[in-house]
């Protein structure tokens, strides 16, 4: 097979799977997380497919892809009637973060429809993330969602299921993302004193 050949239809891919970062931007936004695991799953066979074509094995990952619309964005449309020059700065508001009761409370702005949305996650879940975060942090400087995801699935967590605290933790500066390569704990011995202080001024939200 040519060459040239061999690169359309990797570029095909590539843009296939850049199409499903959208759609998954999407899903997480609408706070719909058992479409956004499909997505994921997806995505990830998109991938392989590509880095076949190409002769080599890609960095990216569906987990990557999720964990990137999980974090706290910096472009989202802002709640329709704002002034145009107030939009980016309006934009910053979400993700916001409260607690309700022992669960995290992820507010966020819903692009598709333009209004704000919640997602909840037990207490639980961030014993499960905690705990995988510090064993990735022994292994390693930098860890990637699938090694999270695997982590996880062996105490029966769904990981996508953690990507709300996983956003938080970041917005709360625990935990550092570089990029595509992975993330890091930003203070890995105090990081169990750290989160559990983070989480006393996390806002309360009533029941």
């Amino acid at each position: 097979m040519k060459v040239r050949d061999m690169e359309g239809t990797y570029a095909a891919l590539k843009r296939c799977e850049e199409e499903l970062r959208t759609v998954a931007a999407e899903a997480a936004a609408a706070g719909d997380y058992d479409r956004l695991a499909r997505i994921a799953a997806t995505a990830r066979r998109v991938l392989d497919l590509a880095s076949e074509w190409q002769g080599g094995d890609d960095s990216g990952t569906a987990a990557e892809v999720a964990a990137a619309v999980a974090a706290p964005p910096s472009s989202e449309d802002p709640p329709q009637g704002r002034a145009r020059g107030s939009r980016h700065s309006a934009a910053r508001n979400y993700p916001r973060f409260m607690r309700r009761g022992d669960e995290l409370v992820k507010i966020g702005w819903s692009k598709a429809g333009r209004k704000e949305y919640q997602h909840r996650a037990p207490h639980s879940l961030l014993v499960a993330l905690r705990q995988a975060l510090l064993d990735a942090s022994r292994a390693r400087k930098l860890f990637t969602m699938d090694t999270l995801e695997r982590s996880l699935a062996a105490n029966n967590v769904p990981g996508y299921q953690a990507y709300a605290w996983l956003a938080w933790l970041r917005s709360a500066d625990l935990v550092k993302q570089h990029g595509r390569q992975g993330y890091s704990l930003i203070k890995a011995a105090t990081f169990e004193t750290d989160i559990e202080k983070a989480l006393i001024e996390l806002p309360a939200q009533g029941l």
